[in-house]
């Protein structure tokens, strides 16, 4: 684990905490505080890529560029099963959360499985009939101060598990969340892979979506979230992708409430990255940054903002779920070399 990691995960179980009541001394036990559930979601995405044929963004890829298709589809259903247990009671509770996860191809092919990632696919491009994983993670809590270390969901601006296809990712590592300050959040992780949102292993190293094939062998981040009021709240990340690049974040949200139903608010997400270590990603000198204003009536609402990419390379980032920036939406993120928005 990073020395940052280390001095702050000892800097949060070492505070004297500054809130009234915390939250291990009200731990009921391991199942009595438990909680469980079951979803199932079924996802079809169809998509229709224009000169299918010289594209070679991963649609039916396996295919010669002569034989390709810009046509590609997939149906898929997922059930999803997690269990969220408690903490025994005493100074430092113990828990464990685990989840399982499986899906089932619907309808798809070999000549239409795409770039949405529903599936898992074979080794020649077809994708398999069904697919599962499960995992868990162990976690202590002490005063307001939660460790967990194991396969985790994780959220966080430099690092985060999507959840926007049929399966979510995850992460195995440790991570730390402290809220032993009042308004103030200080969260810490080191991770040593991520599982993708169609993977069937837990072995595949880290999912990266833009770099090339050489990969670090671990990931850490270190974070602050402020919140003092509904009015505002903002958050600085910095993180460290091994060998590859170092990442950091601001993050902002100011928010007005013209009454009961209505308000207004501005975000702001920064990215700044630059190559570190061997640099297995080449060079990198990237800022990327957006900005958006939002009118929210009751549970409508209406934004207008703009986001910049400043580099010659792409916003590059580990895991799906890791761009909070505007414009990054379900079909692409705008995020090419220098790409306006």
């Amino acid at each position: 684990m990073s020395r940052p990691v280390v001095l702050l995960l000892a800097s949060a179980l070492l505070a004297p905490s500054a809130l009234a009541d915390s939250t291990q001394s009200q731990s009921n036990g391991l199942v009595e505080d438990g909680r469980w559930s079951v979803l199932n979601r079924s996802v079809f995405d169809q998509r229709d890529y224009q000169h299918g044929g010289r594209n070679s963004a991963a649609r039916n890829a396996y295919k010669p560029r002569n034989e390709r298709s810009g046509k590609a589809e997939e149906w898929a259903y997922g059930l999803m099963g997690t269990f969220q247990s408690g903490f025994t009671q005493g100074l430092i509770g113990v828990g464990v959360d685990a989840h399982a996860y499986l899906g089932v191809q619907l309808d798809s092919g070999g000549g239409r499985v795409g770039k949405a990632r529903l599936l898992a696919v074979d080794n020649e491009g077809h994708p398999k009939n069904e697919y599962s994983r499960a995992g868990a993670a162990l976690k202590l809590r002490m005063s307001n101060t939660v460790l967990s270390y194991g396969e985790q969901r994780i959220k966080t601006p430099v690092f985060s598990s999507s959840d926007s296809r049929l399966l979510p990712e995850t992460a195995t590592g440790f991570f730390l969340a402290s809220n032993e300050f009042e308004n103030l959040k200080l969260v810490a992780g080191h991770f040593n892979e991520s599982a993708d949102r169609n993977a069937s292993s837990h072995d595949q190293g880290f999912v990266v979506n833009y770099s090339n094939g050489r990969q670090g062998n671990s990931f850490d981040l270190a974070g602050l979230v402020w919140n003092p009021g509904a009015a505002f709240s903002g958050s600085l990340y910095t993180s460290r992708y091994q060998d590859s690049w170092s990442q950091h974040y601001l993050g902002s949200t100011l928010s007005h409430a013209l009454d009961e139903r209505r308000n207004l608010s501005l975000d702001l997400n920064l990215y700044r990255t630059t190559d570190t270590g061997k640099g297995l990603s080449g060079r990198i000198d990237n800022t990327t940054w957006s900005l958006v204003s939002r009118y929210n009536h009751g549970p409508h609402g209406f934004s207008l903002g703009w986001q910049q990419v400043d580099g010659n390379t792409p916003f590059d980032y580990v895991t799906r779920g890791a761009i909070f920036i505007a414009n990054a939406v379900q079909m692409s993120d705008f995020n090419a070399p220098n790409e306006q928005s």
